[in-house]
């Protein structure tokens, strides 16, 4: 086993760089975007955190790379199983590292996921403050009054409306009906 070089490092293997002060709601919000379909958790819930957006975007484009995955298992079930315990691990390893609280930049996947526009892909649905707008202000139904006052001041209108006087009941009878006449008028 050769001895590593001193300040030479991979440029394959992203080197994770720890993340003080992340909130455990980003971390575990981030960690459970990785489980496919549940990106969209951290994009939309924590719009302005740049770790949830980061881990968000990354898992959008594993979740992608895993339905392309379990087609390939479909056709082909040698390379295809091979393919799926890769996602499998690199669900795994996103999730630990969401978590873990580290900015962790998969690589490929990370570039890809930066050049991802959240806010067109997720239009109206973010719970992002509404842009302030002046309330509404209530119109006045002015044109209704001065229509049903011309309406109710009208001769016409008047000699037409009556008004039926209020029929009186007691506990144990029925009031009359209306195509019976009323002795009483």
């Amino acid at each position: 086993v050769a001895a590593p070089v001193s300040g030479v490092q991979n440029p394959l293997v992203a080197s994770p760089q720890p993340v003080s002060g992340i909130p455990s709601d980003e971390r575990m919000l981030s960690a459970l975007g990785y489980i496919p379909m549940l990106f969209v958790g951290p994009l939309i819930m924590k719009p302005r955190s740049k770790f949830c957006q980061m881990h968000g975007k990354q898992a959008m484009i594993v979740t992608i790379l895993s339905f392309f995955t379990l087609f390939m298992l479909a056709l082909m079930p040698a390379i295809g199983s091979l393919l799926f315990l890769g996602m499998i691990g690199t669900v795994t390893l996103g999730m630990y590292q969401a978590y873990s609280g580290v900015e962790w930049k998969m690589p490929i996947v990370y570039d890809i996921a930066m050049k991802v526009d959240v806010d067109s892909l997720f239009a109206g649905t973010s719970v992002k403050p509404a842009a302030t707008t002046p309330p509404a202000t209530p119109v006045a139904p002015t044109v209704l009054e001065s229509t049903e006052k011309s309406q109710a001041t009208s001769p016409e209108m008047s000699s037409s409306v009556s008004v039926a006087p209020p029929v009186e009941t007691t506990p144990n009878s029925t009031p009359p009906s209306s195509s019976t006449p009323n002795p009483q008028t």
